[in-house]
């Protein structure tokens, strides 16, 4: 709706939408899907819901943040053998605690770096944003087949654009990630 947010907020707090603002968002709707009114949003959930299948953009996400095995915990062991410094987190556990991670500290340096690369790239997409942008399709637009949807109920073609938007955790990294990880522990207790 012309970059409008009619639904949600800024850092992913959904406020509620109340029967102005839904009819609003109906009747823009309304020059885009051609449909019986009070449908046009039910049409559209259908639309996102098929365009994020048929880009496949969920699935790679979820493979992304399957690539965390270890967690935080056992990833900053990793870092300070990549960094080649001594491990600040070893020397605050007793000799008992450190054992569970030795074999962290001897794998090898790139065993160690992939670890560090897998985590950042897991959390960082575990903290993202999806925009779908869709267009209506005419019959002499020319486009690929694989970023278009159609709207059995409207008989509507659209090609859709799905965009992900990252966060900066890749650039935080992995000290900033403890810190946070650190403070919400801190919180919660």
């Amino acid at each position: 709706m012309n970059g409008s947010l009619i639904l949600g907020g800024l850092g992913g707090v959904a406020k509620n939408t109340d029967m102005c603002i839904a009819k609003e968002f109906e009747d823009e709707l309304k020059s885009v899907i051609q449909v019986d009114d009070g449908l046009c949003t039910e049409n559209l959930f259908t639309l996102v819901t098929e365009a994020l299948q048929k880009s496949g953009v969920l699935d790679k996400l979820l493979e992304a943040q399957k690539l965390d095995s270890i967690d935080i915990e056992g990833v900053i062991h990793a870092y300070y053998d990549v960094i080649s410094e001594q491990c600040m987190v070893c020397k605050e556990l007793s000799e008992e605690q450190a054992k569970t991670y030795a074999s962290l500290h001897s794998a090898s340096f790139d065993e160690s770096l992939r670890i560090v690369k897998d985590y950042l790239i897991a959390t960082t997409a575990k903290d993202c944003s999806l925009m779908l942008c869709f267009r209506p399709r005419n019959e002499e637009d020319s486009g690929s087949v694989y970023n278009n949807v159609y709207l059995e109920s409207t008989k509507q073609a659209f090609h859709f654009k799905v965009g992900r938007n990252l966060s900066l955790l890749l650039f935080v990294g992995i000290l900033g990630v403890l810190c946070l990880h650190e403070s919400v522990r801190f919180i919660l207790r």
